[in-house]
């Protein structure tokens, strides 16, 4: 974890040895005023209370990953992506353990997280700090998060999540093992917000634990969060980084597939941004069920170029469509999606070959280790880095095997198709890896027009429990 100082205190340059009566109280007026705003974070809101002013945000400092402003009297956290937090120094107060109490919304992604550092340790390390999970579908929600020091606190950092987004914070509290209030921050919370079309939280148990799926509006109904157990599986940064599937066509070596490739959740150009190129034609979340359809946009825009190729697409939104239906769980498998994509190829486009990623996963670097699952010892075993694709269902997995997400396809012959496979790829500068699942089509003179509908079933769990499931699965087809 990136280590933080607190508020910095500037040394001006020497006075004149007999300064004037209106300098004394000029320099004796800014040192109030800093001394304030130093020990802002210790004062309880009901002094604040008093003062009609807006609270002050430099209590609060920002990582590079988030940007910190008051908006029309409200506190917005913006995050970039990567490590978003901000953090303050407190003066230490009350009796520990504490409870930290959150009002928020959210259209962000992942697991909340506080760290704390105390008068007998400095600085914030993972064994002084607790996650919580976090509600991202811009609604009004209250957390209570017990924070078992057992010292007097002397800093505080909030994690608010771990994905691009904007969180609007409304309160933010300490208690102590009393029930003391400790220290208080308070904004305005601004109006309501409307519902935003795109925005949906899909959820059911699964074990000891519950699969949340997450979609916002800025991914045109890509999924752009996927919790179980503690842990985000899926690492959403721009419009290709998700759990989502895309399309390319009539590739060559002088035409690679991102040339001419509808994709969910929008193109190149959106970047981390917060709207899509794709557009979003439906959505319902209703149950342990998410259905949507979309208009996937071209990842290139005419004249874009990808390893020195040319985009082969006219327009940046194609009349290409995507329909899935994802259930959380499978069959006697709780710890599983059922996921069916179905993609539109529209009338009067001539292809002869196509490239179906029916789905792909982008996964935090924590998920380090891949395996591949060998269908006849119906046992997982090591596998490179590769890069590509390889005939066996690929899993991913944290070094521990706490947490492993794997890929299974079951048979689905199609004329002139082959496939399923399996591919896996780590990007290291970019902190992520990826899996994903393909079919490809040919035709001596043109794929037809219409619907080609694949079925995937993700299982997770420990890596030994996605082993179980593949192997069940697996003897499933004889």
């Amino acid at each position: 974890m990136r280590g933080v100082s607190g508020p910095g205190i500037f040394v001006r340059e020497k006075r004149p040895a007999q300064p004037s009566t209106l300098l004394v109280r000029l320099y004796l007026l800014r040192f109030v005023t800093a001394l304030c705003l130093l020990l802002a974070p210790a004062l309880p809101h009901v002094a604040a209370a008093q003062s009609s002013a807006p609270p002050l945000l430099p209590a609060w400092s920002a990582s590079r990953d988030a940007r910190l402003e008051m908006r029309d009297g409200q506190c917005i956290l913006t995050s970039l992506g990567g490590d978003p937090f901000i953090h303050a120094r407190l003066v230490p107060a009350g009796r520990p353990p504490f409870v930290a109490e959150l009002r928020l919304r959210s259209t962000s992604a992942g697991p909340g997280q506080f760290f704390w550092s105390t008068s007998a340790r400095d600085g914030f390390a993972p064994r002084d700090s607790v996650t919580f999970p976090v509600e991202h579908d811009n609604l009004w929600h209250d957390y209570s998060v017990k924070l078992p020091a057992t010292n007097a606190l002397t800093a505080l950092r909030w994690d608010p999540s771990t994905a691009p987004g904007e969180i609007h914070l409304a309160r933010l509290a300490l208690r102590d093992a009393d029930g003391k209030l400790v220290t208080e921050w308070r904004y305005a919370p601004g109006p309501e917000p409307a519902p935003l079309f795109g925005h949906s939280v899909t959820r059911a148990p699964a074990g000891a634990s519950e699969i949340v799926l997450t979609t916002t509006a800025r991914l045109a109904g890509a999924i752009h969060s996927l919790t179980f157990n503690g842990m985000e599986f899926i690492d959403s940064v721009d419009h290709g980084r998700q759990l989502q599937s895309a399309s390319s066509f009539d590739n060559s070596p002088t035409a690679n597939a991102e040339t001419f490739n509808p994709t969910e959740a929008g193109s190149r150009r959106d970047g981390a941004g917060p709207r899509s190129t794709s557009k979003l034609l439906e959505l319902r979340s209703a149950n342990n069920e998410l259905f949507t359809r979309t208009q996937m946009a071209y990842w290139l825009a005419p004249g874009e170029r990808s390893a020195g190729q040319l985009a082969r697409n006219t327009n940046i939104l194609s009349a290409h469509l995507l329909t899935k239906r994802v259930r959380l769980g499978h069959d006697r498998f709780p710890q599983m999606l059922d996921y069916q994509v179905t993609f539109t190829v529209p009338a009067g486009e001539l292809h002869r070959t196509a490239q179906f990623e029916a789905l792909t996963g982008y996964m935090p670097a924590a998920f380090e280790r891949f395996w591949q699952f060998n269908v006849t010892t119906k046992k997982l075993e090591p596998l490179t880095d590769g890069p590509g694709e390889i005939p066996r269902p690929v899993v991913l997995a944290t070094a521990s095997g706490s947490h492993a997400m794997g890929i299974y396809a079951p048979p689905q012959p199609r004329a002139g198709q082959t496939g399923p496979t399996y591919g896996r790829w780590r990007f290291g500068p970019e902190k992520v890896v990826k899996w994903n699942c393909v079919f490809r089509l040919r035709s001596p003179d043109s794929l037809p027009a219409g619907d080609y509908t694949y079925q995937l079933l993700v299982p997770l769990g420990t890596l030994a429990e996605v082993e179980a499931m593949l192997a069940a699965l697996s003897a499933a087809e004889k």
